[in-house]
C-alpha cells in the first residue's frame, strides 16, 4: 500500500497537524509525505504542452514528485481555507497534476480531504470552509479520483487550535476507513 499525503500550508499548524494524524493510521513505509512548503514548485503556465507531450515542460521540484504521485494507491490531500479559496501552495500542485489528466494516470485512486479554517462552525461565513472542500472534490471528480472521506475542521485561528479537539479523532477515523478502502 503506497499513501501520498500533501500539506498544502506554509504555516507548520493545523493542516499539518491533521495530516500527521491520518498518517498515524498507517505504517510509516506506506506514506510519503510531500510538504508544499518545502518544495520548489511553479505556476502552471496554461500553455498546453502536457495535452501533447503528456508531461510538464517546467523543470522543479514537481518533476522529481510525479513517479512517486503516479505509482500511489491512494491520497491524503490537506489544505487550509481562506476566503472560499484552497491555499495557493495546493491549487497550484492540483494544477501541476493536468500531465496526469491527459492519460488518467489518477483515474480510480482514492483519496481522503481535510481543510481547515477559522471559521466557527454555524457561523454565516462558515460556507468558507465547505468551499474549499468543494474545490478539491471538484478536483477529485474530473481526475477521476474516488473522495472516500473528509473532514471540515472549523474554528481553528490559532496554529494548536486542532490539538486535542475532536478534529484530530475525525483524521484518525478518515484514515482507518481510506485504509479499509484499499485493502
Amino acid at each position: 500500500m503506497k499513501i501520498v499525503a500533501v500539506v498544502g500550508s506554509i504555516r507548520r499548524g493545523n493542516t499539518l497537524k491533521m495530516v500527521q494524524a491520518a498518517c498515524s493510521r498507517f505504517s510509516p513505509d506506506e506514506i510519503s509525505i510531500i510538504d508544499l512548503a518545502h518544495i520548489k514548485m511553479e505556476y502552471c503556465t496554461g500553455c498546453l504542452y502536457c495535452d501533447t507531450e503528456k508531461k510538464c515542460c517546467i523543470d522543479d521540484d514537481m518533476t522529481k514528485l510525479m513517479d512517486k504521485i503516479a505509482d500511489a494507491d491512494a491520497y491524503i490531500f490537506a489544505s487550509p481555507v481562506r476566503w472560499s479559496l484552497l491555499s495557493g501552495e495546493m491549487k497550484t500542485f492540483f494544477d501541476r497534476l493536468n500531465p496526469f489528466a491527459t492519460l488518467g494516470t489518477l483515474s480510480e485512486k482514492k483519496c481522503i480531504l481535510l481543510t481547515v479554517g477559522q471559521s466557527e462552525e454555524g457561523s454565516d461565513d462558515a460556507f468558507s470552509i465547505d468551499a474549499g472542500l468543494k474545490s478539491m472534490e471538484f478536483f477529485c471528480e474530473n481526475a477521476g479520483i474516488e473522495v472516500i472521506g473528509s473532514v471540515k475542521a472549523y474554528g481553528c485561528l490559532e496554529e494548536d487550535s486542532i490539538e486535542n479537539s475532536s478534529y484530530i479523532k475525525e483524521c484518525y477515523a478518515v484514515a482507518e476507513k481510506l485504509k479499509e478502502a484499499i485493502l
